[in-house]
């Protein structure tokens, strides 16, 4: 699953997942209702309730995993049926 691979870089290389983002939102500056969507989408992936959660006390358990694949999971059909409108 792409989860399981995504959440070490995410753990590890954070720097990275934020210049995905930035290449995503860049992609659709031209409509601020997208940009808008998948900002918030992405922000909900990795703060609050998100990748900070998973931090403790083991970011890599099965419920941390089952967790981050929910939210994951979420954020790809928000996404994708933006950019699908493009």
């Amino acid at each position: 699953m792409a989860a399981d691979a995504l959440l070490p870089m995410l753990l590890s290389e954070p720097g990275t997942y934020q210049r995905v983002a930035a290449a995503l939102l860049a992609a659709h500056a031209d409509e601020p209702h997208v940009a808008a969507t998948i900002s918030k989408s992405l922000s909900q992936l990795v703060s609050g309730e998100g990748l900070a959660a998973l931090q403790a006390p083991d970011p890599m358990s099965r419920d941390a995993l089952r967790r981050f694949r929910e939210r994951l999971t979420k954020m790809v059909a928000d996404v994708r049926g933006l950019v699908h409108m493009r």
